[in-house]
């Protein structure tokens, strides 16, 4: 707390204009230090502000991105590290190969197979590019790889995670740093958004093991809230029936259930290792035309929500080559970048701003082989060979150095197998069994995934850094092909664009009866058939509404009649609840129609806290009390019956400061508001558990567990038993002779949530305030691994819950792991786009470093930071840097290495 005080003490960041701003100078700030870097033919000026955050002033744009990637490699390289062998599928190289290294070793490199030859896709993509996309590659990694030569001979120190007791000896000399290495981890992160073969695994094993009804109910595809961006967008249309699945269906799925089985089996170690993004990844952003702000100017706003990993998820960075003397570069650059990727992600130019989210489209798909004979399937009346590709996978020293040979299983037509009747995961992994046998089973599960195939982001991301209006970034992002993203972009001019293109398959067959959601028949009649025109997916210019608001939510409404597959596009099964989307659409209308919306409305629409979950739930709780008065006085409810009557649905921590032992908030109605959610948030676990955990059962383990989660599945089968009279899902199948109602359960569900919060935090309710038990954990790695140890930040109260906009998602612990990993504003004046901003954590990954998780407290707190682009500005702030002592110091000084 000290440190951060310290630092918000020293002097601001002022966002001045860059107009007219005459060349500039640095010096009269002495250099902290000097570095040599390769590849540079003139000086590279670095500042760094209060926060840690480098400013990179260069004369050619190659010059800024080899510092850029000296900077990232000396803030943050354990961390690109980590991310680049999670994307190339070799973990092992950092922590060995125990099972559930391997296991997920051996799952990113399935999904990364491209099907011609087993290689990488990520190697296909380097040979794919043009001689510019490379060489900004290579600029990139020759700035790593001088960082590296630096750690490498004692001149610079090795990241202290190195010396953590997970990581294998010897890691702390890791290998150059080259372009696949950064396509992998651009490749990693589109996984985690947009490939979902894990997620119809586990669709198909929960499909196998219930009545094609009860399958429908618990995994609905409308939303709460059918609030969308584009409604209509495919015409009115009639509304049909909701999808269910038909008894030929779940025959074929009930077949394939020991293939399935088997994959999920496979799937060793926390399941957040698996999917570093959680299973529901999501994210808000918005924008406003010029119009309708007070600033008379386009506003832009995105928060996405990932992972809240220690470091950030995200690197923050301003590059500039155009304003040191006889500067001739392009780039103009605010924003942040994923370590180990060299540019921005998100942010803005001196011409458009962009924000994106996760579109979800349904861009992969699980198939049913047929195994005809050992190592063939049926294909299209024909017997198939399944390839065999050798894999090399690393040991690490302790499990005797060197590497593992395994085999990946290919089906040409479709993918890598994920599974193979009869076969366990390390057999199927043995290159000395067959990969599919009909002696041992008839089964097995392949895979395919649009980004298993060559594309090119990386010029969609330099393009759109580069674009000069709205029209030329649409343009750029038709390479944005793999891992869509809900594009927002305005301009100086006033020009708003939403642009949420990416390569989406059209199936063959008749989706309804075999739909890409679930395992499809792999013998030929369901394959991919082209793609979506691009003219035909959602998009929009200028809406009338003035606003554009996506998160997460089904954009168009195609899901609306819990029938994806009746609308003249199939997008996705199901997306987000709707509930942010729809709160922040019903706040930007409140705040329009009084007017300009200003920026100070916008930052508190994107961290408000009011649940719209408990809005739409807690009204049945309170019918099943008037109903059952009776049991409202046998279970002792009063008091929680009462307090969630007068609650007003937000969730703030009831906590005067950011620790779990902190008093209680001086504030009454802060305090009552926080006991509140927590009675609400232990209710719904306990009422989602009493409901389904008896349905969910009867399909096998690796279904049961999803009742006791905070699963967007169960909220909406929930929502939808009590709105719709489901009353027959509130009775439990195994109690015999006893048939509990839906008040029962409900009020039942109180009364054990307030015994949970009696057990957690003593009898008195009023220390049940939401701060003591839900907090925020800002993982390491080893922290993922369940590993205590110093590099996490944290768990602090946070103020949030499910689904609020402000979102700060839990299980069964209370415990958020994931939420807004940004929250940013830009401005888009012509003057010179101004931007705010704030990430969880801080810019330099060095334990008892100033900016070490210096941005914490403000990211709990909802406030931002100032972003100064202007150079007099930074300077200053870089003067206050060098002034307090701050090491890295304000300036550093690249010099053209001889």
């Amino acid at each position: 707390m000290k440190k951060t005080l310290l630092l918000l003490a020293l002097a601001p960041l002022f966002a001045t204009s860059l107009a007219g701003c005459s060349k500039v100078s640095f010096k009269a700030l002495e250099p902290e230090e000097e570095i040599l870097l390769p590849g540079i033919a003139h000086e590279v000026e670095v500042l760094r502000d209060e926060w840690g955050i480098p400013h990179i002033y260069c004369r050619e744009d190659l010059e800024c991105v080899t510092a850029q990637g000296y900077i990232q490699a000396r803030d943050r390289f354990f961390e690109m590290d980590l991310f680049r062998n999670y994307g190339k599928g070799t973990l092992g190289v950092l922590f060995g190969a125990n099972p559930a290294v391997r296991s997920v070793d051996r799952e990113t490199r399935r999904v990364m197979t491209h099907p011609s030859d087993g290689r990488h896709v990520a190697e296909h993509i380097v040979e794919s590019l043009d001689a510019d996309l490379l060489a900004y590659l290579e600029a990139y990694a020759a700035g790593v790889n001088a960082y590296l030569d630096e750690m490498g001979s004692a001149r610079a120190p090795v990241p202290g995670e190195y010396d953590f007791g997970l990581v294998l000896d010897g890691a702390e000399e890791p290998a150059d740093w080259a372009p696949v290495d950064t396509v992998a981890i651009g490749r990693l992160f589109s996984m985690m958004l947009s490939a979902q073969l894990d997620v119809e695994l586990g669709g198909a094993a929960m499909a196998a093991g219930l009545d094609a009804q009860t399958f429908a109910d618990l995994a609905p595809s409308a939303p709460l809230d059918p609030t969308f961006a584009l409604p209509g967008y495919y015409g009115s249309g009639a509304l049909g029936s909701k999808w269910r699945p038909d008894a030929a269906l779940l025959q074929r799925l009930r077949q394939a259930a020991p293939a399935i089985q088997a994959a999920l089996d496979a799937r060793e170690g926390p399941e957040y290792l698996h999917r570093f993004f959680g299973a529901e990844p999501g994210s808000n952003n918005w924008i406003v035309s010029a119009e309708h702000t007070a600033e008379g100017r386009v506003i832009v706003a995105d928060d996405p929500h990932l992972p809240l990993w220690s470091p950030s998820v995200w690197h923050e960075v301003h590059i500039d080559a155009t304003s040191l003397p006889k500067a001739k570069g392009e780039m103009n650059l605010r924003g942040v970048a994923f370590p180990g990727t060299p540019g921005i992600m998100i942010g803005h130019n001196q011409q458009i701003a962009w924000s994106v989210t996760t579109m979800g489209y349904d861009v992969s798909d699980l198939y049913q082989e047929t195994v005809t004979g050992v190592d063939t399937v049926r294909f299209q009346g024909s017997d198939v060979a399944v390839q065999k590709v050798t894999v090399r996978f690393p040991r690490g020293p302790l499990d005797g150095d060197g590497f593992d040979e395994e085999k990946l299983c290919i089906v040409p037509h479709h993918g890598p197998l994920w599974s193979s009747e009869g076969f366990s995961a390390q057999e199927l992994a043995d290159p000395d069994q067959p990969c599919v046998d009909p002696s041992r089973g008839a089964t097995a599960i392949s895979g395919r995934w649009t980004g298993m195939e060559v594309s090119n982001e990386i010029g969609a991301a330099l393009g759109i850094m580069k674009a000069g209006n709205v029209a030329e970034a649409k343009t750029a992002w038709l390479d944005f092909e793999v891992g869509a993203q809900n594009l927002l972009i305005g301009d100086i001019d006033g020009e708003v664009a939403y642009f949420p293109y990416a390569r989406v398959p059209i199936r063959d067959g008749d989706l309804s009866a075999s739909p890409p959601w679930l395992p499809m028949p792999g013998e030929g009649t369901h394959e991919w058939k082209g793609d979506i025109p691009v003219d035909e997916l959602p998009q929009a210019d200028n809406p009338a509404s003035g606003f554009l608001v996506t998160a997460n939510n089904d954009i168009v409404g195609t899901t609306a009649d819990g029938n994806p597959v009746n609308d003249a596009h199939y997008l996705y099964y199901t997306r987000d609840l709707g509930l942010r989307a729809g709160r922040i659409t019903r706040l930007l209308e409140e705040a329009l129609a009084e007017g300009p919306v200003t920026l100070e409305r916008m930052r508190e629409i994107q961290t408000d806290t009011k649940s719209d979950l408990a809005a739409a739930l807690l009204p049945h709780l309170l019918d099943a009390a008037g109903a059952r008065a009776d049991l409202v006085t046998s279970l002792g409810i009063g008091d929680a019956l009462a307090r969630l009557t007068a609650w007003d649905y937000s969730q703030p921590t009831g906590l005067s400061d950011h620790d779990t032992d902190a008093a209680p908030s001086s504030d009454a109605a802060e305090r009552e508001a926080a006991i509140a959610s927590s009675l609400f948030s232990s209710w719904l676990f306990q009422a989602i558990e009493a409901t389904f955990r008896d349905e969910l059962s009867a399909a096998g383990a690796a279904v049961a567990g999803r009742a006791g989660r905070a699963d967007q599945a169960m909220h909406k089968a929930f929502f939808f038993a009590l709105e719709e009279d489901r009353n027959h899902y509130f009775d439990n199948v195994n109690s015999a002779g006893t048939v509990e109602t839906r008040e029962e359960i409900l009020l039942q569900a109180l009364a054990d949530a307030v015994t949970e919060l009696q057990g957690r935090l003593g009898n008195d309710p009023e220390e049940w305030l939401w701060g003591r038990i839900h907090r925020a954990h800002l993982q390491s790695i080893f922290g993922v691994f369940g590993v205590p140890n110093a590099f996490d930040l944290g768990p602090v109260p946070e103020p949030g819950g499910l689904h609020t906009i402000n979102v700060a998602g839990f299980n069964r612990d209370y415990t958020s792991t994931h939420g807004p990993s940004l929250r940013m504003f830009t401005v888009m004046d012509p003057e010179g786009p101004r931007s705010e901003q704030i990430i969880p954590g801080g810019t330099i990954d060095e334990l008892d470093h100033p900016n070490h998780g210096d941005q914490l407290v403000p990211w709990l707190e909802g406030r931002y930071k100032v972003i100064a682009t202007d150079p007099e500005a930074v300077l200053e702030a870089a003067e206050a840097r060098q002034a307090a002592g701050i090491t890295p110091g304000g300036r550093w000084l690249f010099s053209p290495q001889e």
